[in-house]
């Protein structure tokens, strides 16, 4: 199983979107990044009674309030965290669990459910994990609430898209803007309803402007998603873009390569198409992704219907 390994990108944008946040120093946290972690974590202390010793009454209360002001010293966390940076310039963490980031399992079997676990509760507790995450402090901030998913949580056939829109933060949904009303009609031409399949994306929070989410947002909610899969043990998944490919197969190769053939993550057969949104821009893609999904009902034993 390869393990992910954050780039000196992943890290400074992650670094930068605790400062956006208002994050001003970063606590000692009880895990080992590197041995330069360790290393800072004397100097900080040795920092720390400089600081205190040499404060005059004038700016001690000011300590901390800002980063980079010439006239007031830095906290501790902050040169910690400058440390951090610079030895990952030099050095990148070969340990993803290291920044809490888990990486993705593609192989092996879905584990056994028990025959007493109730699957409606299970993924009602984990719904409100979902709501309560922080992890993302620049995403957590600014949403309205958390897109979970929706659905049959016993269907055989999971649609894994990207991240929510503006009208999909509103009302707590995937897939119920314009790319969602195509995304139904899609469902209808082929003989499903909304409700008998089941819906979910790459990230549970609007990305600001609606931008595509960075390496870090994607594994900050891998968790979530991986375990949403593992309790519903779906036959199918359908990932719709590029970043849905990305995060579920692990993959840069493009859709245009992956489409035709069913790959798998776990238990599941993977079937690979272009987005909604994607349509609604190339009206010529949606001949591509109705072969796409004549593909997956013959591989179902459903008809495939005439028109």
């Amino acid at each position: 199983m390869t393990r992910y390994q954050p780039t000196t990108k992943d890290v400074l944008q992650f670094l930068r979107s605790l400062k956006d946040a208002g994050v001003t120093e970063i606590p000692r946290v009880h895990v080992e990044l590197s041995e330069a972690w360790r290393r800072t974590s004397a100097e900080s202390a040795v920092a720390k009674s400089d600081v205190s010793s040499s404060a005059s009454p004038n700016t001690a209360g000011s300590e901390g309030q800002g980063i980079g002001r010439a006239s007031k010293p830095r906290t501790p966390g902050v040169v910690a965290a400058k440390q951090v940076m610079e030895d990952v310039q030099s050095k990148p963490i070969q340990d993803s669990t290291a920044l809490g980031l888990a990486p993705t399992q593609i192989d092996g079997a879905y584990p056994s459910r028990s025959q007493s676990e109730n699957l409606d509760r299970a993924l009602a507790i984990l719904s409100e994990e979902v709501s309560q995450c922080q992890a993302c402090p620049e995403l957590s901030k600014i949403r309205t609430q958390t897109v979970f998913g929706v659905g049959d949580p016993r269907a055989r056939v999971v649609f894994f898209g990207e991240a929510p829109g503006a009208d999909e933060d509103r009302i707590g949904e995937p897939f119920v803007g314009k790319a969602g009303q195509l995304l139904d009609r899609i469902l209808s031409a082929s003989t499903f309803r909304r409700d008998e399949v089941y819906i979910l994306n790459t990230l549970k929070c609007r990305p600001p402007g609606n931008r595509n989410p960075n390496d870090v947002e994607i594994q900050n909610c891998g968790r979530f998603w991986q375990r949403q899969l593992e309790l519903i043990q779906p036959e199918y998944v359908v990932c719709l873009g590029a970043i849905a490919v990305r995060t579920l197969l692990q993959t840069d190769r493009s859709i245009a390569k992956l489409r035709g053939d069913f790959h798998r993550y776990r238990g599941s057969k993977v079937l690979v198409t272009y987005h909604p949104a994607y349509l609604l821009r190339n009206e010529s893609a949606k001949r591509l992704v109705w072969e796409d999904m004549k593909l997956l009902l013959s591989d179902m034993g459903i008809e495939v219907p005439k028109s």
